[in-house]
């Protein structure tokens, strides 16, 4: 004798909505929807990026979604939108943050001859998390609060092949884009965008 299920077959909404905001200040809902196993393929096979959420959230649309994997009986599945409620572009979140880096810089030494040197050191960093209606633009840029610390610089002597401490001649510090994402809000204008801003030692 074969198991019966009885209930909802159409995927329905099993609790109210939950809103929320991300760490880029875009507003979120999830969406919870169960419905018979039989007829999941063909309700995932409706779901698209960029689709509105139903009123009153019709300014989200849908990103993503995952299954339960229930493989029988009832499936559930959960829908995640992004957008903008009031359409109003949030402003930027800043983080600051120290990230530990190493290089490598070769120099010429009092003989002339050229001297590697490994060097360690820590450099500050801010990480942007901003919201955007267009990918253009450069990085943005930030004076850094703080200081460079190095907490290694060694190097092989060319004459007796030992490692020793030592600084190569020169350094400065510059601002160094690290990275720049854009992750677009299907459906929307939108665009996600985190930048993350460190700093390079280098020769002069």
């Amino acid at each position: 004798m074969a198991l019966k299920y009885v209930g909802e077959k159409q995927f329905t909404e099993q609790c109210e909505p939950i809103p929320a905001k991300n760490e880029f200040g875009i507003d979120t809902l999830q969406r919870k929807m169960r419905g018979a196993t039989d007829n999941l393929e063909a309700y995932l096979a409706g779901l698209a990026q960029g689709n509105k959420a139903p009123s009153p959230w019709g300014a989200l649309y849908l990103q993503t979604w995952e299954t339960d994997g229930n493989p029988k009986g009832y499936t559930e599945v959960t829908l995640h939108y992004k957008g903008l409620l009031s359409g109003k572009i949030p402003d930027p979140k800043i983080s600051f943050s120290n990230a530990t880096k190493s290089t490598t810089i070769t120099a010429k030494n009092s003989n002339d001859d050229d001297v590697t040197y490994d060097i360690l050191y820590i450099s500050p960093q801010v990480i942007y998390k901003s919201v955007l209606n267009t990918k253009k633009g450069g990085a943005p840029s930030y004076d850094f609060a703080g200081d460079v610390t190095i907490r290694s610089s060694i190097y092989t002597d060319p004459d007796t092949g030992q490692r020793r401490g030592g600084f190569p001649p020169n350094l400065k510090f510059r601002q160094s884009v690290e990275n720049d994402v854009f992750d677009p809000v299907y459906g929307s204008p939108y665009f996600e965008r985190e930048t993350t801003v460190s700093g390079v030692i280098e020769q002069a």
